[in-house]
């Protein structure tokens, strides 16, 4: 019996042919389930994001300057505080506080510099514009034990140290030209009361207001804003040469007609200067040279107000009513905002005696 067989050599053509067939035949089986998705397939390529940048800080600043009281001169080196935040001016006064945190409506501010009275106040935000802030020198002309006298009271009372009480506004004056009994007061009295009421005003508010005078014969009826200024006969409280209440809306005077006069002058204008410091919110100093000096010096010059007196006058009003020892304003103070003191009792009545 013949058996036939299959040469299954690689080296024989019949064998490469065999296997040629079969790589075909497997590729193409490949290529099939390739297209059926007989495979996982390739997932979508994510896009990156674009990367997105912080929005820059808010800054938010307060811009003033600083200046000396009575010469307005600009003070370099002054340190300005307001909570964590401060700043130093240069050499013009100039500052600027910067800050991420919105301010509150009132911010708070510490001054201070060499040689100066450390003040406390405060402002408004946002501003109308850049606050000028003034600081008063130690050196001289200021005396501090003169202004505690004149501004605070400590001649008479060492230990008070009272609140200001200067005048917010200019004042109206009621002058009634007669006495307690109804009888007319001599026109030249008059004359002298209403000239000296004027200088008196404009000295002691170191010019920031001025008097506004009108006469009557009646008594007028007590109103916030107005002084009212009598000359009498006799002065209930006492034996004076004038009484005055200090620095109250409303306010009034009493003038003692003839008893600290001297020869035709019968109410001298040192009278008049001395009860209107004491309306306009000042008290007695010991200094016997100055008009509130509290003893009537007997002498009828033509007397105005000590050098001593005008200095410390102009540092008084350049603060507001309500100012505290030793320069804090009020809480209810700040700049660029309208300040209007409530109208009230003030101090005293204070006396001007007779000669000791």
């Amino acid at each position: 019996m013949t058996i036939d067989t299959i040469d299954s050599d690689p080296q024989t053509s019949d064998g490469r042919r065999t296997f040629s067939r079969l790589a075909i035949a497997v590729a193409l089986s490949v290529a099939a389930l390739q297209a059926c998705g007989g495979s996982s397939p390739t997932p979508p390529t994510t896009p990156t994001p674009p990367v997105t940048q912080p929005p820059p800080a808010t800054t938010y600043s307060i811009a003033g300057q600083v200046v000396e009281t009575l010469t307005r001169a600009p003070i370099a080196g002054a340190r300005v505080e307001s909570g964590a935040i401060n700043a130093t001016t240069d050499t013009n006064g100039r500052f600027t506080l910067s800050s991420t945190t919105q301010p509150p409506g009132t911010v708070g501010l510490t001054v201070s510099a060499s040689g100066h009275r450390t003040r406390e106040t405060n402002l408004t935000y946002p501003r109308a514009g850049e606050p000028v802030i003034d600081l008063t020198s130690t050196s001289a002309p200021f005396s501090e034990d003169f202004y505690n006298q004149l501004a605070r009271n400590t001649y008479e009372a060492p230990g008070e140290r009272t609140q200001l009480w200067r005048l917010s506004a200019a004042p109206r004056l009621y002058l009634k030209t007669t006495d307690e009994t109804g009888k007319l007061v001599p026109p030249e009295v008059i004359t002298v009361v209403t000239g000296a009421l004027t200088d008196a005003v404009r000295l002691y508010s170191a010019g920031t207001f001025s008097a506004a005078i009108e006469q009557g014969t009646g008594t007028r009826p007590e109103e916030a804003g107005w002084i009212n200024v009598e000359i009498r006969q006799t002065i209930p409280q006492g034996d004076y040469c004038g009484l005055a209440t200090i620095g109250a809306s409303p306010g009034w005077i009493q003038l003692r007609l003839e008893r600290c006069g001297c020869g035709s002058v019968k109410v001298p204008a040192a009278v008049v200067l001395h009860e209107v410091g004491h309306a306009l919110g000042f008290f007695h100093v010991s200094d016997r040279n100055s008009v509130m000096f509290p003893f009537n010096s007997g002498e009828c010059r033509q007397q105005t107000l000590s050098a001593l007196e005008l200095t410390h006058v102009a540092v008084a009003y350049a603060r507001p009513r309500a100012n505290r020892d030793p320069d804090r304003d009020p809480a209810n103070f700040a700049f660029f905002n309208p300040f209007q003191a409530t109208p009230g009792w003030g101090g005293g009545p204070l006396p001007l005696k007779l000669p000791n």
